[in-house]
């Protein structure tokens, strides 16, 4: 998200990222970001990897110019995203940064804000991003929140796009409680146009509930943070995310920003006077079940998996979903299971995951 920023504000014709993003170091790869900050898309993708393949690149390009050095000036980085925050003094804040792209920026962004803040895993070396810490991983800073009797916790992925938090009770709140707070304060100061916010099917349906209620829509996409900037852009909505704590505020910045995410947290709960724990809603019980596969064939082509599908579909009725899906990034393929009762979609899920292992492991 720094690079998506500073492409921008300083005027760039592109922007490169080597990253893993919440993935480990061996799934490095690279991002490429547009003059208006949002990753280019797949048809430009796939001309440059056309061009790649063809005769060595530096060869045809004229007179290129010389490299310039604007390490000195990350600090434009830091000046935009603390504008979107009131001082923080008197906070306490525990902040996972990954070994990623936070760790130079998260400890000063929200001490020059007045917060204290205790930083974790923010040494990186090239090979332990995300490893066992991180937004996958809030566990440790659920610990630390509680140890040190922190008003909130911060967890960052690799790339520091996506941003799960905890709250001042050391419980785990993700994207949905980031969409339902920033959502109700918005619509409540009329800065949310067509009442609306858009996240993925993998949005929890208590979100979709909770959110009716106060009389908000949540449109649906494809699961991917670029699907939900597209249908953003289409539909006029300025607050959309996934539950991965990948969030969009489009009013502020076209891409995904895990601190600039976290600041707009703290400055709603500032403004409310609230503690992050009373974000929360009741949510339907979900089970979500990462099966690692060796091939990726469309399930409907696969009889078996087709079979199971259609039978977690009778289990599960009206009042519940399936979900399965392959991950975009990793051989993985994920088995999402929601419903009423827990006991009903844990079984359902783990029937599914099974047949997942069976055919595609």
């Amino acid at each position: 998200p720094g690079v998506a920023t500073l492409t921008r504000v300083w005027g760039c014709a592109l922007g490169a990222v080597i990253s893993a993003s919440h993935n480990p170091a061996e799934d490095n790869g690279i991002k490429l970001v547009s003059p208006q900050g949002f990753k280019i898309p797949d048809a430009a993708e796939e001309s440059i990897e056309k061009l790649l393949r063809g005769k060595p690149v530096a060869a045809r390009v004229k007179k290129p110019k010389a490299a310039v050095d604007l390490s000195a000036k990350n600090s434009d980085y830091l000046d935009f995203l603390s504008g979107f925050s009131r001082p923080l003094k008197g906070l306490k804040i525990i902040a996972d940064c990954a070994h990623g792209a936070s760790s130079a920026f998260a400890g000063p962004l929200f001490e020059r804000l007045g917060a204290k803040v205790l930083i974790l895993n923010a040494s990186p070396d090239g090979k332990n991003i995300n490893a066992g810490c991180g937004a996958l991983h809030p566990e440790a800073v659920a610990a630390a929140v509680k140890m040190e009797k922190a008003d909130v916790g911060v967890a960052f992925d690799g790339d520091a796009d996506r941003l799960i938090l905890v709250d001042e009770t050391g419980t785990v709140r993700d994207g949905e409680t980031v969409l339902a707070l920033c959502g109700l304060h918005y619509k409540e100061k009329k800065k949310l146009p067509g009442n609306m916010i858009v996240s993925t099917v993998m949005a929890n349906f208590g979100l979709e509930r909770h959110l009716a209620t106060h009389g908000i829509s949540l449109r649906r996409t494809k699961v991917g943070d670029r699907f939900v900037a597209e249908d953003m852009m289409k539909s006029g909505a300025v607050l959309g995310g996934e539950p991965s704590g990948h969030v969009l505020f489009f009013d502020a910045a076209p891409a995904g920003d895990g601190m600039l995410t976290a600041l707009r947290v703290l400055d709603v709960l500032a403004e409310r006077g609230q503690k992050l724990s009373h974000g929360a809603f009741a949510k339907f019980p979900q089970v979500l079940l990462n099966v690692r596969v060796v091939k990726k064939p469309p399930i409907d082509d696969v009889p078996a998996l087709r079979d199971a599908v259609a039978a977690a579909e009778k289990v599960l009725g009206s009042d519940g979903r399936i979900l399965v899906r392959y991950s975009g990034t990793e051989s993985i393929c994920r088995v999402m299971v929601e419903g009423p009762d827990a006991d009903v979609v844990k079984r359902t899920a783990n029937g599914v995951a099974d047949a997942v292992k069976k055919e595609l492991a």
